[in-house]
This record gives C-alpha cells, sequence and structure tokens, in this order.
C-alpha cells in the first residue's frame, strides 16, 4: 500500500486543484484507504485467533516455541537442519505423554496468550509470532504453540476429538494423546499414536473415543505448529457418541468445532469447512 501511495506526492494528492478538476484521484484515495483498513483488520484477525493476552479466568493458556533457537537465542544444533529438529520435538514431545521438558531446550516466549477457541482456517504462518508479540524475534517457520488447562465436558458422555491442520495438530486428555492430525506432506511416521479410522478427505483425522462422567475435570494439552513457513492452520472438531449430526455431502457428519465460551465465532473467522456451534466445553478456573 505504501507503495502506491508514494508513485505521486501527497500534495498533489491532497491539493484543491486536484480534487475540483479530477474527481477520479479522490475516488482512487478513497479506495486506497478503505483497502488499507481492510488490509490492516485482516492481518489483526489473524493474531487474535490465538488468544488475548489479559488473563481469562478457565480458558487455555497458550505458549510459543521457537525451534530454530535455544534459549540463549543461539541457533539449535546441528544448525540449518531444521526439519529434522521440529520433527523430534513433535514427536518427542507427544511420545513422552506431554512432557514439556522435552520443549525447554528451545527458545520459549514470555508472553501466554489466552485462548478459549482452538480453530484456525487457513492463514500466513507469520501469525503466530505477530500474535505474541515476537515478529521481529522469531520468524514464521519451525514453530510450536502449547495449549493447556482443565476443563469439563458439556455433559457425561463418550466423546472424541476430529481435526486437520497445516503442519500439526494434536490433542491430550489427561496426558493420554487422543488425535494426531499430522499434514499430508508431514506424516510425522515416528508418532505411537495411530487413528484406528482411515483419514477423511481434506487431510482430516478421527480421534479415539474417551469417556467422561458427570462432574469429571479433565487436564487438556492441545499442540500446534507451522513447518516450512507460508500457510497454516489447525481445525479442531468434536463429536459426542449416540448423537445424530447433521450430514455434510461426503456423508461425514457436520460437527462442532472446539470453544469454551458461548460466543460464536466472528464473520471474519470463518471457512469453507462446514460445523456447528454445539455446547461449549467449561474451563475450570
Amino acid at each position: 500500500m505504501q507503495m502506491i501511495l508514494s508513485s505521486q506526492p501527497l500534495q498533489s494528492r491532497t491539493s484543491g486543484k486536484l480534487f475540483r478538476h479530477s474527481p477520479q484521484p479522490s475516488l482512487l484515495l478513497c479506495l486506497i484507504l478503505v483497502f488499507s483498513h481492510l488490509s490492516a483488520f485482516a492481518e489483526s484477525d489473524e493474531s487474535s485467533y490465538f488468544g488475548v493476552e489479559n488473563k481469562v479466568d478457565g480458558a487455555l493458556i497458550g505458549i510459543l516455541y521457537d525451534i530454530k533457537q535455544n534459549q540463549q537465542r543461539e541457533p539449535t544444533k546441528p544448525a540449518g537442519n531444521y526439519k529434522m529438529i521440529w520433527d523430534n520435538a513433535v514427536t518427542d514431545f507427544i511420545n513422552s505423554s506431554w512432557d514439556e521438558s522435552v520443549l525447554t531446550p528451545f527458545y520459549r516466549v514470555t508472553k501466554a496468550l489466552y485462548s478459549q477457541v482452538i480453530y484456525f482456517p487457513t492463514m500466513k504462518a507469520d501469525a503466530a509470532p505477530k500474535a505474541f508479540g515476537v515478529a521481529d524475534l522469531v520468524e514464521p517457520t519451525y514453530w510450536l504453540v502449547h495449549y493447556k488447562g482443565q476443563i469439563r465436558a458439556p455433559s457425561a458422555g463418550t466423546y472424541r476429538f476430529v481435526g486437520n491442520s497445516d503442519n500439526i495438530l494434536a490433542v491430550a486428555i489427561n496426558q493420554k494423546t487422543v488425535l494426531v492430525a499430522p499434514h499430508g506432506n508431514n506424516p510425522l511416521r515416528n508418532i505411537e499414536w495411530k487413528s484406528t479410522e482411515p483419514k477423511r478427505d481434506k487431510g482430516i483425522y478421527t480421534g479415539d473415543w474417551f469417556k467422561v462422567q458427570e462432574g469429571d475435570i479433565l487436564d487438556l494439552d492441545i499442540l500446534i505448529g507451522e513447518r516450512p513457513g507460508g500457510g497454516f492452520y489447525a481445525r479442531l472438531w468434536w463429536e459426542k457418541q449416540g448423537v445424530e449430526y447433521e450430514k455434510d455431502r461426503e456423508g461425514h457428519s457436520i460437527l462442532p468445532y472446539f470453544r469454551m465460551s458461548e460466543k460464536s465465532l466472528p464473520e471474519s473467522f470463518r471457512d469453507s469447512f462446514p460445523r456447528t456451534e454445539g455446547s461449549p466445553w467449561l474451563g475450570v478456573q
């Protein structure tokens, strides 16, 4: 947008003579300003997917890790082989029953974010470093965000999670992995958890069923992340056994997305994937 504005001196665009004798530049300037605001709004929206800075009672806390750097912000070794380092970090973290010490060697961003929704439509990979306020310190590649908290299910019953991602989405209940949904180009074959159902179209994985009794408090861990940069997404839905859901064109259930608030997703957060609101899961303060 700055390139357009600098193609003519600002004075020539705002002088009275220009506006009296040539209305077209005036319209052009208005359009430029409108698109500039829309662009800024969209960019802000992408960052806000990751949560808010002020603590929200019962929300999940999210921590960003940069796998390319250690805690001293030196390049992790072997330097340059970040694909292998990232793959190993994800695999070891999940296989270790979500032991956070696995992530200790990597640069942990001090600022935390608090989120009540885990649903990330396709966006630029730099949205995560921007959201955590470290766009100048963390390049938009080989990063991870670990969300954790305690929750209650909407009601007693048997549930499972469903999701897709680019590059990783994984979920654990009480430190037991119940879903791993990697991108098709990065299958992470050494992760011990495997889905018992075939992968659906659009890279959607189905998780394990788990039972919840009335009043149960569950430890929830969610891992998302991006490997090579470019685009990123992580969509998390949930399903309750015995409930009849509306079907999509392929015959799959249209499921509610994961949220911990009565608030609906803003229109700007929506994408082409079908979903329903469903009842919110309840965060434990």
